[in-house]
């Protein structure tokens, strides 16, 4: 699904032009390993090829000493040796749900990174794009997996570095990552039976 034959057919630039002395467009290259949320990854591919196209750039799954690795079963993206992480630790999904029980609310069970009932700040189209696609709910492995990706190919499109962007999780306010390289992002409170309760800002 992530392969060579996956991705790279059909992503060439919409804004390169032969015979113009115009060199083919850079390829932002990506190196996948792990398993959780594959799918999510395969949806983020798929728009972010679209949105390099409009800016004569392609996406490609490949080894390579360009390629940015992402790690889905840790949840991070390697970029110059320095991995950057956008799930949430341990103390960060603690914290969390420290917060939402102060409210009187004691049916909460864990906090994870997305739920599939998300609606505010774009979140209802992600999961209905998703849904569309695979006929189930877009749970927090792909999400994470589907950020990840986003993240890679937006700090290679904008030329800056990971650390210093800002990127549109569909949280509400823009995502960035801690001096730990932990991306700062709300989390969902959801119950022993996986339903939504909230999201803990």
């Amino acid at each position: 699904m992530l392969g060579a034959a996956g991705v790279g057919q059909g992503f060439s630039p919409a804004s390169t032009r032969r015979g113009q002395g115009i060199s083919p467009a850079p390829v932002v290259a990506l190196r996948l390993t792990g398993t959780p949320g594959r799918v999510g990854a395969a949806l983020a591919l798929d728009e972010m090829a679209r949105t390099a196209s409009l800016l004569g750039r392609t996406v490609a799954v490949r080894d390579g000493p360009d390629a940015i690795a992402i790690d889905l079963d840790g949840g991070s993206l390697t970029v110059n040796n320095r991995p950057y992480f956008v799930t949430a630790s341990a103390a960060a999904r603690d914290q969390a749900l420290a917060r939402w029980r102060r409210g009187g609310t004691n049916t909460a069970k864990a906090a994870v990174e997305w739920h599939g009932r998300l609606t505010k700040y774009g979140a209802e189209q992600l999961n209905a794009r998703f849904a569309r696609r695979f006929r189930y709910e877009m749970d927090a492995a792909a999400w994470i997996a589907w950020m990840l990706v986003k993240i890679a190919v937006e700090s290679r499109l904008r030329s800056e570095p990971v650390a210093s962007g800002r990127y549109d999780g569909h949280k509400g306010a823009p995502l960035t990552f801690s001096a730990d390289r932990r991306l700062i992002q709300p989390l969902c409170i959801v119950s022993a039976a996986g339903d939504l309760l909230g999201v803990a800002e």
